[in-house]
């Protein structure tokens, strides 16, 4: 799908891309975006990688749960005194008995405590996951 949008020195722009989600077939996907010029030339590209969720957890209307989240890239570790940038297996990056937990908000809202946050704690709006009248 191509999108253009006529970009001027000084002015402000922006477009917005909605897309039709197809039912998912795999855990991963791969974005392609790129800026071009009206000639074909590209400026800018970039892939970014997104993480499907297939089969979504069951989370209450409202309450607290405990799960592990699923997280693709690795962790990336930088050696301070050499400069040396490697990566470690997110999963290995911490105890296997530390949990996420999920807070589902009456909304629709998540506040998500995930074990490899930092100071910040996100927060989702939509429809992570359906909620089910069970729990």
């Amino acid at each position: 799908m191509l999108c253009f949008l006529v970009l001027e020195p000084g002015v402000h722009a922006g477009l917005s891309q909605h897309f039709e989600f197809h039912p998912v077939t795999s855990d991963c996907e791969t974005a392609h975006v790129s800026l071009r010029e009206l000639d074909g030339k590209t400026v800018w590209a970039e892939d970014f990688s997104i993480m499907l969720a297939s089969a979504p957890p069951r989370l209450p209307a409202f309450g607290a749960t405990s799960l592990k989240m699923r997280y693709d890239p690795p962790i990336s570790i930088l050696d301070r005194d050499t400069g040396t940038l490697s990566f470690m297996d997110y999963d290995d990056g911490w105890p296997a008995e530390l949990a996420d937990v999920v807070v589902s908000l009456p909304q629709g809202g998540r506040f998500v405590f995930w074990r490899g946050a930092s100071a910040r704690a996100p927060i989702a709006n939509g429809s992570y996951g359906q909620h089910s009248p069970h729990h």
